[in-house]
């Protein structure tokens, strides 16, 4: 009998960026982030009775999160399972490997058993012809996922136990080396692009002919899609974009799932719409002057250095981690009167007002390092970006992750390389000009940054017209340098003296021109991190903080 051997075992679902960033409502950037962690909870409640199949052991080491239940119906909607599994099995390396493909097996199998739900939700009318027309989009969809899904997995066999640790890093670096060897995908491409994915065709119940020109493939597609059910059509005519899926909206298998995701998990979970409340429209968080609203992620730095260890040092670490994702996270998000997207581990996307972002943001980060609810000495980095509400969903995910990345690569003053522990923001106006990217510190001699900028939104935004911040942009336009070092020796003062005399002048009220000069006398600090021209734009975000629609 071959002897058994121990494995550390990765497994993976993707692509993430796909599954999430190519949105055009909330409900699809939701529905793709739901998605994804079911299909990683589903896989992980697998693991047992397939290991016990093939006569091998097992040991989850990564995520430490229970079974979902809809018995506590408050947490059951956030999506917080990570994209990956790790764990080790014991047994010979023919089941081991056998485990490996059952779990992917599996995962493909849960994807194309939610393709055709959708298909059945959404198509089925109970029309003569409707289940001829959903059996061909059923097989569309399945080929679709199929092309789409991506699982990548490694069983590490582990050949010294003493040195546990370095076989995991070196299974983590052939499993990286994997990820990033993956092929090029070509997806065929037959007939009219989806509208929110365009790398696939649009589901069609009729077969592209390679003789159709432009305007029969869309008559084939207009005829698909208006046969969809009610529900998912227009219901005012007087308003034609309020509806699940528009008249001019055309969805490949993945965008439609996402779309009706929500539907799918209340069937699964046998719950209301109480529970899987549907978020339409980016419009709800915006606020009521201006409609202009923040999307916050936040990534834990240098996290490989808290799973270096034994065994027991990466399950403490998960549990940590898994703790703060479901217990921490949505009780900030939700009580800052954010909507929480996703929550996975040391990852984080979230919605906001953008007056709630910044204290948001700050108590993320602390909770995150608090070793009663978090991880001890563990930092973050985090992107939030602004924007109208007729900004694209896709350009405001695309910009934070962006910020998030600028983060990442925050030095603070005299250190050798990148420290991270920052967070980076920008403002993609309607109309004028873009303010940012501009990368901050959390904190600065034991001052909270953001609430230094908060502090300055609430007393400038209440009093200054934002005539104040372009007069002091004209001011001193011309002496702008490339980088702060490069400026006018003086400059700094200057820059306090014309606030001051710009307060003084618009100010009447002899108690708040007192708090407004205090306020000011602060400013050199974020001066000196950002330079004059990136100050600036800092004073002119705070109009956007502070609810005021800022006019170039």
């Amino acid at each position: 009998m071959p002897e058994t051997k121990a494995y550390y075992c990765v497994f993976a679902i993707g692509p993430v960026q796909s599954f999430i960033a190519a949105s055009r409502k909330l409900e699809d950037l939701w529905g793709g982030s739901y998605l994804l962690s079911f299909l990683v909870q589903s896989t992980l409640k697998t693991l047992t009775p397939i290991c016990r199949n093939h006569g091998v052991q097992k040991e989850l080491l990564y995520p430490a999160l229970e079974e979902r239940s809809k018995a506590d119906s408050s947490r059951l909607a956030i999506a917080n399972f990570p994209n990956r599994l790790t764990f080790t099995l014991i047994g010979n390396e023919e089941p081991v490997q056998n485990v490996m493909q059952a779990l992917q097996h599996h995962a493909l199998g849960e994807l194309i058993r939610i393709s055709n739900w959708v298909v059945d939700e959404v198509f089925d009318t109970g029309s003569p012809s409707a289940k001829d027309r959903t059996g061909r989009l059923k097989l569309q969809a399945e080929e679709q996922v199929k092309q789409f899904l991506e699982v990548n997995w490694i069983a590490h066999r582990i050949s010294s136990k003493e040195d546990w640790d370095g076989e995991r890093q070196e299974a983590e670096r052939l499993f990286q080396a994997i990820k990033v060897q993956r092929p090029i995908k070509s997806f065929p491409e037959k007939g009219i692009a989806c509208t929110v994915y365009q790398r696939m065709d649009a589901l069609c119940d009729k077969d592209p002919l390679p003789t159709d020109r432009y305007g029969q493939l869309k008559s084939k597609l207009m005829d698909t899609w208006g046969n969809r059910h009610y529900t998912y059509k227009p219901s005012d005519p007087q308003n034609p974009d309020k509806a699940r899926i528009r008249d001019n909206e055309f969805l490949c298998a993945i965008s439609l799932i996402r779309r009706v995701a929500r539907d799918f998990f209340m069937h699964e979970y046998e719950v209301g719409s109480d529970v899987f409340s549907r978020y339409e429209s980016v419009v709800d968080l915006g606020a009521e002057e201006d409609g202009y609203y923040a999307v916050l992620l936040m990534d834990g730095d240098n996290m490989g250095q808290f799973f270096s260890g034994s065994q027991e040092i990466v399950r403490s670490t998960s549990q940590k981690l898994s703790y703060f994702a479901t217990n921490q996270v949505p009780d900030i998000v939700s009580g800052n009167k954010g909507v929480l997207l996703y929550a996975g581990g040391d990852d984080v996307l979230a919605i906001f007002p953008v007056n709630n972002v910044l204290p948001a943001a700050y108590q993320l980060r602390m909770a995150f390092s608090d070793d009663a609810v978090g991880l001890l000495g563990a930092t973050a980095s985090a992107g939030i970006a602004i924007g109208h509400k007729r900004t694209p969903l896709q350009q405001m995910l695309t910009e934070a992750r962006s910020l998030e990345q600028a983060a990442k690569h925050y030095a603070a003053d005299g250190a050798n390389g990148m420290n991270k522990n920052a967070f980076a923001l920008s403002v993609l106006p309607r109309s004028g000009e873009y303010l940012g990217s501009i990368v901050l510190p959390w904190t600065k001699n034991e001052v909270s940054v953001t609430g230094q900028l908060s502090e300055m939104a609430e007393l400038l935004g209440a009093v200054v017209s934002t005539a104040f911040i372009y007069q002091l942009a004209s001011t001193f336009q011309g002496l702008i340098g490339s980088a702060p070092d490069q400026e006018p020796e003086h400059l700094e003062e200057m820059v306090r003296l014309e606030c001051c005399r710009l307060i003084d002048r618009a100010v009447y009220d002899v108690t708040l021109k007192k708090e407004l000069q205090i306020t000011v006398s602060r400013l050199p600090e974020l001066y000196r991190q950002v330079g004059l021209k990136k100050f600036i734009d800092l004073l002119k975000m705070t109009a956007f903080f502070s609810r005021k629609e800022m006019k170039a």
